[in-house]
């Protein structure tokens, strides 16, 4: 008799992920009656991959009609796709009821020559390899670590000896609790190697499982067995911790805040688009790092502080470590250079000042122990002037 057409809710998760594409649509203008699917237009009426909402898709084999999925006539939703339960042989006339070694047919399973029906699920099975149905389909094989074999319960393997008192096969060559012979249990501190139990030496005083490792330091094992650390982590002191290279835990991530630009100097906090984090500092690429701070130029730090900005007086700034508002040699020809790298140092006729040369100006720069310190005079002129004090003030 057929099946009955059926139609079915959609997974919440499923519908989340629907509604937040949802609210990112509008970037493409779609004819009406259609969606914008991530960037492709639909009929979410129609279409089974985007049925009712976008990247909602119906189960294999199901169709899509006024924005509901459902199953063809003679199919019924199994799992994720739409099946024959007449026919099936994983779901056969209910779904999840699998032939095994047989095939489905009207609904009923047929098993293959060799099976036996067990009436199990699966219900055709080999009888002469199958641990639950061992030699007959009543006979379990119950012998721990067992295989069926021929239709009895035997030892194989890598475990092909048997220990009566306790019903178990095991590999009495590695077993600690059998070891060389059943019943013998090796010490906490020994492992079992080629039937005999061995101490674990040092710095691999722990046993875990068969081996010898130690809980301080393995990785795999850290402070107890079977307790591993994350890929990026280190085992010291039997405690999972971040490497030396990147010793800062951020969420579920080690990281090296001196240089990470996602959490730069603490966790979370990122640099800005363009910014590289240098010593734990957001800073441009070319920008220096002093301390804790992006300098706003220069090419040295002073005593771990970022060097003082001084104005040339001709529009430009230059960094050094001197004292604002101090005037020497040395700082007027930075504040000359800053002005124009290009030119060279000129004869003046004003002391304790600065005279430098361009192929079409001359600037003048006045330090301590001139008429003027702190003034400069630029001209557009191949002879230089020595400043006034209508000149403008540099520092």
């Amino acid at each position: 008799m057929p099946l009955p057409r059926r139609v079915w809710p959609f997974a919440p998760v499923a519908l989340s992920a629907a509604l937040l594409l949802a609210a990112c649509a509008g970037s493409k203008k779609c004819p009406a009656g259609q969606a914008d699917c991530g960037g492709g237009c639909t009929d979410l009426q129609t279409d089974p991959l985007n049925c009712g909402a976008c990247i909602q898709a119906c189960p294999t084999g199901g169709a899509c009609a006024s924005g509901a999925c459902s199953c063809p006539a003679g199919t019924q939703l199994c799992g994720a796709a739409c099946v024959d339960v007449l026919t099936s042989a994983s779901n056969c006339g209910a779904c999840g009821l699998s032939c095994g070694l047989g095939s489905c047919s009207g609904g009923s399973c047929a098993c293959a020559p060799g099976a036996t029906d067990c009436g199990g699920n699966p219900r055709c099975v080999d009888t002469q390899t199958h641990l639950a149905h061992c030699g007959g389909c009543a006979t379990p094989c119950t012998r721990s670590g067992g295989i069926c074999s021929g239709g009895a319960c035997a030892c194989g393997g890598a475990r092909p000896d048997y220990c009566a008192a306790a019903d178990l096969c095991t590999a009495l060559a590695v077993d600690r609790l059998n070891c060389g012979s059943c019943a013998h249990p090796c010490l906490s501190t020994e492992v079992c190697q080629s039937g005999a139990c061995a101490a674990c030496p040092a710095p691999t005083p722990d046993v875990c499982g068969n081996a010898c490792t130690s809980l301080q330091t393995d990785p795999a094992h850290c402070g107890a067995c079977a307790a591993p650390c994350g890929a990026d982590r280190v085992c010291q002191s039997g405690s999972c911790q971040c490497p030396p290279a990147a010793p800062t835990l951020c969420g579920a991530s080690c990281v090296d805040a001196q240089t990470d630009a996602e959490n730069c100097g603490a966790c979370g906090h990122a640099c800005a688009p363009g910014q590289l984090c240098q010593g734990g500092v957001c800073c441009t690429p070319e920008g220096l790092v002093c301390g804790s701070s992006c300098c706003a130029g220069g090419s040295a730090c002073c005593a771990g502080a970022c060097p003082v900005e001084h104005d040339n007086g001709a529009g430009q700034k230059f960094y050094d470590c001197n004292p604002r508002d101090t005037w020497t040699a040395t700082t007027a020809m930075e504040a000359a250079v800053a002005w124009d790298a290009a030119g060279a140092s000129t004869f003046v006729g004003c002391a304790s000042c600065l005279g430098w040369q361009t192929t079409s100006a001359c600037g003048v720069w006045c330090y301590a122990g001139s008429l003027l310190p702190g003034y400069v005079n630029v001209v557009p002129s191949l002879s230089c002037q020595c400043p006034t004090m209508a000149s403008p003030l540099w520092h």
